[in-house]
């Protein structure tokens, strides 16, 4: 459900970019729905995601872990992904999945499942990014990716996934 809050936000917010750049894909462009069922819909989701989630198999503190992860991913639709700090939401929520499953366990995460799922989500970030990427630029969207460009973009990735390989193994 946590998903479903920063996948409707960003269309939410995208709106008006996403139907400059014709992108036909997405339901609120191709006109599938309309923003104000959109908008019903998420009203409706946040909170019912965070009750569930604090409720739910992950437990209280698992639970809250994961919105840490999840208000990552709304920050980086509304703030950063247009600036040079866009990894950073990336790094903390894909830190904070596998850990709050740890935690739900009354697990300790180790230091290798916090870092390496940080620099995963670091990775992800740069190799997402790609496909927009001419389009982001024309949008005034300046994050990290877009600012060093497309070759930069994928050999930082590769970076980090070799990166992520040895710690996490």
């Amino acid at each position: 459900t946590g998903q479903l809050v920063v996948g409707w936000s960003n269309d939410l917010y995208d709106f008006a970019d996403d139907q400059r750049h014709g992108r036909m894909n997405k339901p609120l462009v191709s006109g599938l729905i309309s923003k104000e069922y959109l908008r019903k819909w998420l009203i409706f989701m946040v909170p019912f995601s965070f009750i569930a989630n604090l409720l739910g198999p992950l437990g209280f503190k698992g639970g809250l872990l994961y919105w840490l992860g999840i208000g990552c991913g709304v920050a980086y639709n509304f703030y950063f992904k247009f600036n040079m700090f866009s990894p950073l939401p990336f790094a903390v929520a894909f830190a904070a999945l596998p850990s709050c499953i740890a935690i739900s366990k009354s697990v300790n995460p180790p230091i290798w499942m916090w870092l390496g799922g940080a620099i995963l989500g670091c990775a992800a970030h740069f190799v997402n990014v790609i496909k927009d990427m001419d389009q982001d630029r024309e949008s005034a969207i300046k994050g990290l990716p877009q600012r060093i460009g497309k070759r930069a973009s994928i050999a930082v990735a590769a970076a980090l996934v070799l990166i992520a390989v040895v710690i996490i193994f």
